[in-house]
């Protein structure tokens, strides 16, 4: 189910949630898992420039292609790409930080 995150240049994440009211991820089946996952990327469009929360929200929520989301919005294909990339990095940081701070933090 989960990823080795060593293979990928990425510390490996703490053993469990430091915050409280949050479950640890490696208790939950993939359904919860993947509720949790679905309700952090709702909490963090909130935090984004609107036009990346759109970008993000209509390409990985509701499925559209890059095409169709270009006609929609009038950005040029060339551009939605590399700012939905970079929009994507910053949720999966935004997502690691959330659910296994640093042991500082604890």
């Amino acid at each position: 189910m989960h990823k080795n995150f060593t293979t990928r240049g990425v510390a490996m994440p703490g053993p469990r949630i430091c915050r409280p009211g949050w479950p640890d991820p490696g208790d939950l089946d993939d359904s919860e898992l993947h509720a949790l996952i679905d309700a952090l990327t709702r909490g963090f469009l909130e935090t984004l420039d609107p036009v990346e929360a759109d970008l993000l929200a209509r390409a990985d929520l509701q499925g559209q292609p890059l095409a169709r989301i270009a006609a929609e919005t009038g950005l040029p294909l060339a551009e939605i790409a590399p700012r939905l990339r970079a929009t994507r990095q910053s949720l999966c940081r935004y997502v690691v930080l959330t659910l296994t701070p640093s042991k500082s933090a604890c």
